[in-house]
């Protein structure tokens, strides 16, 4: 019994004493890989300060920078963390550990791919900036002033006062028009004008009409008339006036104006706007089956 006991008391100060030794020798590679490890978190936590200044005077989302100097950070640290780990001689570990970390990515793409399709488009549209907050856009079937921007989804109120949360990827993807680019805007309205009317004078009274428009209109563009084609019933006018606002409100009253001008002096000077009309050609009916209107003799 007393034998049995020395064995295990052996082994045990055996296993100790190879313990002991490993770690002796190994101390320095944990020092080392310790200082690794400081200096990853120190120099990090210098260049996420560094990184969100320098975003903050590019980019105007503190959302946006927050989630990119993280993720760059976290990189950042998990590239220090491998760094160590390579100095305590453990390869084989950082290989299991990369090999982890691709299945879990891969797998983690095809989980959450339009996740990742939102914020991809959100970071872009952040970067490359078509449209910001409060501008006023039509992508889809949606009209109305971008409210927020988020890393999924803008949301735009319509000007029914409705609030509309739209994918990034959508606006990214679809046709966007930003009424917001240029300070000026382009109204066109279409007329028509009679056939029997003097064109010449239409042309000249369209003109006067938009003119008179004077603190909407913008004074570096005249306005221009061009017809454009024959009707059914009239001969088609294009009218087009540059006002010196793109603020939607603005143009709904500016061509709501210029309707009202144009039509009261397309009628002070006679021309007045026709109705649909559509004229029937009846061939002559043949002598067998004219009707007499003579009463019968009595």
């Amino acid at each position: 019994m007393e034998k049995f006991f020395q064995q295990i008391k052996d082994l045990i100060f055996n296993k100790l004493e190879w313990w002991t030794t490993s770690f002796v020798t190994h101390l320095p590679n944990v020092i080392v890989s310790l200082l690794v490890l400081i200096i990853f978190f120190k120099v990090g936590g210098f260049f996420k300060r560094l990184a969100d200044q320098t975003m903050r005077k590019t980019f105007d989302n503190s959302l946006v920078i927050k989630v990119f100097v993280t993720v760059l950070y976290y990189l950042f640290l998990f590239f220090g963390f491998f760094s160590a780990l390579k100095v305590l001689n453990l390869d084989g570990t950082v290989s299991s550990l990369l090999a982890g970390a691709g299945i879990v990515g891969l797998a983690l793409s095809f989980a959450f791919q339009d996740l990742a399709t939102n914020f991809i488009s959100s970071v872009i549209i952040i970067i490359q900036k078509p449209l910001k907050i409060g501008d006023f856009i039509e992508t889809g079937e949606f009209l109305g002033y971008v409210e927020k921007i988020d890393l999924r989804s803008i949301t735009i109120r319509t000007l029914e006062e409705l609030h509309v949360i739209v994918p990034s990827k959508d606006v990214f993807q679809k046709a966007l028009k930003n009424y917001n680019v240029n300070a000026l805007r382009c109204l066109n309205l279409a007329v028509g004008i009679p056939y029997s009317a003097d064109l010449d004078l239409a042309h000249k009274t369209s003109l006067e009409a938009a003119l008179a428009l004077e603190n909407t209109l913008d004074e570096r563009f005249p306005p221009m008339a061009n017809y454009t084609a024959f009707c059914e019933s009239s001969i088609t006018l294009e009218l087009r006036v540059w006002v010196r606002s793109s603020d939607p409100i603005f143009c709904l009253q500016a061509i709501s104006y210029l309707i009202m001008s144009l039509k009261k002096h397309l009628e002070a000077q006679n021309i007045h706007i026709p109705y649909p009309i559509r004229t029937l050609h009846l061939p002559q009916l043949p002598q067998a089956f004219s009707v007499s209107t003579t009463p019968n003799a009595q």
